[in-house]
């Protein structure tokens, strides 16, 4: 019994450093990131998701991030805290199915592991996974640990319902204890009147963004293809008796619309496992083992790694002084505070500047709801009729932003307010008086 719970402890705090090292350490932050921390780091603020800021994805991971942030502090660094206690969990869980071979999936996806709420629901989805394996009947269980992952990211929690209502006794018992989570983040919605804009950016507004932010290279497009025709051929095998390979077959679709490599590694994490369970030779094991390790250890003495510190964080710091534009602006504006950045770093400018996020301040393609671009200007348009507004808008080339709706905003900004003054690389514009 100690020696179980020993070896537990020293797999848990092995692969909570291994990850946090190279989450925070290592690996070049990159905007996804910023973005999660800024989602949380906004609630913790006491700021209401949707209403008071725009955001496309289901909320319960900023709910959880932005608790850690409220006990730790306002630092990044607790959003990697966070996602290696995932993946450390993620490890004890998968220990305990197949055993000593776990240790091969601990160094494989660390260099482009995704952070956010894809980690959050390959979390939830290995605590299926690992309920699959007691043999009990868990069925509704799985089913609400479902719901959780669909108010977690809601393309992929609606997906894997299917599976659970395939295997299902009950599919009315199941679908109602899979819509517990959303019934409760709803009356939270309407209780602080967030509930449209909710419906909007979540749900409607994936059409757009499905559209305009389909991204892949062939080479990821071919290794999810050839993933899932792996998955269906063991499925049509056991005569879809062996429920885990059905759930990792559909969990494949964690990847669209984005088939680049930290949604393919996470969507690969669960492929893998059941490639290791599978195989029963040890030989074999310690061959996939040691071209694991030798890969990774090849990878770490090539990559040229640097330590990413606040002054990095948001990718402008070698570019531009924001302690003296943020100073010019104050000056500038006085007390109004009716000001917008027109800059694709708007979120980031104020995220670092600790002034309040708006809702137009990451107008990313999709991210706005159903036709949020029209709403967004028209909402600014009656704000600066009856009120002063101020439009700091730096000049980006077409190509330079891609999936982004700034252009747009920019051309509509010089088209019909007045330019009045420049501050460092900002023109600014102003409603006529």
């Amino acid at each position: 019994m100690c020696r179980s719970i020993f070896k537990y402890i020293f797999l848990f705090s092995f692969g909570f450093l291994f990850s946090f090292i190279f989450f925070y350490v290592m690996q070049p932050i990159y905007c996804d990131e910023v973005w999660v921390y800024g989602f949380s780091y906004n609630i913790s603020k006491g700021m209401i998701i949707y209403r008071d800021f725009n955001v496309l994805q289901m909320p319960l991971y900023f709910f959880i991030a932005s608790l850690f942030i409220k006990i730790f502090g306002n630092y990044i660094i607790v959003i990697h805290i966070f996602d290696s206690l995932l993946f450390a969990t993620m490890l004890i869980m998968l220990s305990k199915i197949i055993h000593w071979k776990v240790l091969i999936l601990l160094p494989i996806f660390i260099f482009w592991w995704p952070s956010g709420y894809n980690v959050l629901c390959l979390y939830f989805f290995i605590l299926i996974i690992y309920l699959i394996n007691q043999k009990k009947d868990c069925d509704y269980l799985i089913a609400f640990l479902i719901g959780l992952c669909f108010i977690t990211k809601q393309n992929i929690g609606l997906c894997l319902l299917l599976p659970c209502l395939f295997y299902s006794k009950n599919k009315i018992k199941t679908i109602l204890i899979f819509i517990i989570p959303f019934l409760v983040l709803s009356i939270y919605m309407i209780y602080y009147d967030a509930f449209y804009n909710f419906i909007d950016y979540c749900f409607l507004g994936m059409f757009e963004f499905g559209e305009k932010n389909l991204n892949y290279s062939i080479f990821w497009l071919l290794f999810v293809i050839l993933n899932i025709l792996f998955l269906l051929l063991m499925l049509f095998r056991s005569k879809f008796r062996d429920k885990e390979i059905f759930y990792i077959l559909i969990f494949q679709l964690i990847t669209y619309p984005i088939f680049d490599i930290r949604h393919v590694i996470c969507s690969f994490f669960p492929v893998m496992y059941l490639i290791l369970k599978k195989i029963s030779s040890r030989y074999i094991c310690f061959l996939i083992a040691f071209f694991v390790y030798s890969l990774y250890f090849s990878l770490f003495i090539s990559v040229n790694y640097s330590i990413n510190f606040d002054k990095n964080i948001l990718y402008l710091r070698n570019s531009r002084q924001l302690d003296i534009l943020i100073d010019g602006v104050v000056d500038y504006v006085g007390e109004n505070e009716n000001f917008f950045f027109v800059d694709y770093y708007s979120y980031l400018i104020k995220l670092y500047s600790d002034i309040p996020i708006s809702q137009y301040d990451l107008l990313l393609s999709g991210n706005v709801g159903y036709k949020g671009m029209e709403k967004k200007l028209k909402q600014l348009d009656e704000l600066c009729l009856v009120e002063k507004c101020y439009f700091f808008s730096e000049y980006y080339p077409k190509d330079d932003i891609v999936g982004s709706q700034y252009q747009y905003f920019h051309q509509y900004i010089v088209s019909n307010y007045q330019k009045v003054d420049s501050l460092f690389e900002f023109d600014i514009y102003t409603n006529v008086n």
